[in-house]
């Protein structure tokens, strides 16, 4: 293995180690999930194991599959439960407002104002986890990369994580986070398209080949990927909140229409792959065919075979005899 690739490989592992040992920290001091703090303990035990494994091998497995999904399943679990804690402590806050509001002026005014630096806020270190678990698989991507392209695939990963980001962002309004199953459908839907992250497209598609997809393999890109398991999600949970509960900001709109653009052109991708790999699956497979009132022009044929030898002149190494 190259320097610089031994240098990315262990930079990957030990930015996953730090992420998952500041979530137990985040698990343990925040209360009703503290006792979860195990899911982040024994991704960290099989990050080093893989690592032992990687070292005793002298490093020739370069995969990094295991850690990043490992690493994601880790972190997205601990999200789950951060941002649960967190509208439970907004719901309940504004619940505790609302009847403080009916029954006590002076007992609402008593209520503290939460002024404090947000590290110490636990009902917002949920969005640190998110935005942290964003930030560092877009940097695993590149580091992880085996091509030599680590900054044009940090690129082009952050256009996706932005994406991700504002999905997640819209619990933040109070009537998409008043709502227990979308709350549960966005988490789930946000979880899902982290796969992108994960998966290998060559794994896939040498799957997909053994069962004899081939037409399936041919399409299959990380674009295509993204849109099935993030755009096309994405548009229909946006549109929910836009149309049916009438919550958005500034870039609801423009992440619509990105969604709706990535779709359409990835629809006209994909349909014009699958057309050309068709055709050329029925020139394959186009069977020979024997027309018998036809008939071979064998004397054509052959005149036009070339005459390789002739009899009116033989050479010999001691002169030409002439016939």
């Amino acid at each position: 293995m190259k320097r610089k690739t031994l240098i990315q490989w262990f930079a990957a592992r030990l930015l996953c180690l730090t992420h998952l040992s500041l979530s137990i920290y985040f698990l343990l001091v925040t209360r009703y999930v503290g006792h979860v703090f195990f899911i982040p303990i024994i991704g960290i035990g099989i990050i080093i194991l893989e690592i032992i494994i990687n070292f005793l091998l002298k490093f020739c497995y370069q995969n990094s599959f295991i850690l990043l999904f490992v690493y994601s399943v880790c972190i997205i679990s601990s999200i789950w439960f951060l941002e649960l804690y967190r509208i439970n402590y907004l719901v309940t806050t504004e619940n505790q407002q609302a009847s403080v509001e009916i029954f006590s002026v002076t007992y609402y005014a008593a209520i503290p104002n939460d002024n404090r630096f947000f590290l110490y806020k636990k009902y917002l270190w949920s969005q640190i986890q998110i935005q942290g678990y964003v930030v560092l698989i877009s940097l695993l991507k590149g580091l992880c990369d085996k091509k030599g392209q680590t900054l044009d695939i940090i690129v082009k990963t952050w256009a996706s994580a932005l994406d991700s980001l504002d999905f997640i962002d819209l619990l933040s309004h109070q009537p998409l986070y008043s709502n227990r199953a979308f709350v549960y459908v966005t988490l789930t839907v946000w979880s899902i398209s982290c796969f992108q992250y994960v998966a290998n497209m060559s794994t896939i598609k040498d799957i997909l080949l053994k069962y004899n997809y081939q037409r399936l393999a041919s399409i299959m890109t990380y674009s295509l990927l993204s849109v099935i398991i993030m755009d096309v999600p994405h548009l229909i949970v946006r549109l929910y909140a836009i149309i049916g509960v009438r919550q958005h900001d500034y870039s609801s709109y423009f992440l619509v229409f990105k969604n709706i653009f990535i779709i359409i052109l990835q629809t006209a991708e994909v349909w014009t792959v699958f057309k050309k790999q068709t055709k050329i699956n029925l020139q394959i497979q186009k069977p020979f065919s024997y027309d018998p009132k036809k008939k071979l022009n064998i004397n054509g044929y052959k005149k036009n075979l070339p005459q390789h030898s002739t009899l009116g002149q033989i050479k010999l190494p001691t002169g030409n005899i002439y016939f």
